[in-house]
């Protein structure tokens, strides 16, 4: 059974992460610097960070948009996507970031890809946020993605399927956990280190096209 392929985006599909971009350039008036740091201890939700930065952001989000597209994808991305496509392996983007930023950037490189993440959107003179993929069993993320795993590893059909993650950092270290197979850079080895989590470090996409988890699938 071909392997399902669940993808970060900050950080691992791109080489920034556009929601540090965003408050690094935009937030007035807060720390958002410690509010990232508190998020990243744990102490703070994604929700409760993402309103506190976006309620000090007054510029439009189109201009937000125009700037952040540009942030540069990470080496062998496009190469990777037309490999999971020719070998029929199921490729979703999964992030804690926002939708509309996600695919500006995917749009601007032709990437259609299915997709989960969470809302930004213009209100009034502010920006504002929503969280439809976050779980009541965790607080933590905006968008679960060990929900999202468990989900669509079950679906369709009685048999689990496997599942392949490849991230960057503290929102997949949950997924991690569950994954069969775990690529990893930025912070995430050392996270799965902690964990105990087994994983592959990765430093761009041409390491995966290479790697034997996806070159097997591709004969299959």
């Amino acid at each position: 059974m071909r392997p399902l392929v669940l993808c970060d985006f900050d950080g691992t599909i791109i080489t920034r992460d556009s929601c540090v971009e965003l408050s690094s350039l935009w937030a007035r008036g807060i720390d958002w610097e410690a509010l990232e740091e508190e998020w990243q201890m744990g102490t703070r939700s994604t929700a409760e960070v993402a309103r506190r930065i976006l309620d000090s952001v007054e510029t439009p989000l189109s201009v937000i948009l125009d700037h952040l597209q540009t942030i540069p994808l990470r080496s062998g991305f496009p190469e990777f996507v037309a490999h999971c496509a020719s070998a029929k392996i199921p490729l979703l983007v999964v992030s804690d970031g926002y939708e509309v930023i996600i695919r500006r950037i995917l749009a601007a490189g032709r990437f259609d890809l299915p997709l989960y993440a969470n809302i930004l959107y213009q209100d009034g003179p502010r920006l504002a946020a929503d969280f439809p993929h976050a779980s009541p069993r965790c607080t933590r993320c905006g968008c679960c993605k060990k929900t999202i795993l468990e989900r669509l590893r079950h679906n369709p059909g009685p048999h689990p399927r496997p599942v392949i993650l490849i991230g960057d950092g503290r929102s997949d270290t949950c997924a991690a956990a569950l994954a069969d197979t775990v690529f990893a850079c930025g912070r995430l080895p050392q996270l799965c280190q902690e964990a105990g989590i087994s994983y592959t470090g990765f430093s761009d996409f041409f390491d995966l096209i290479r790697h034997p988890a996806f070159s097997k699938t591709r004969s299959a």
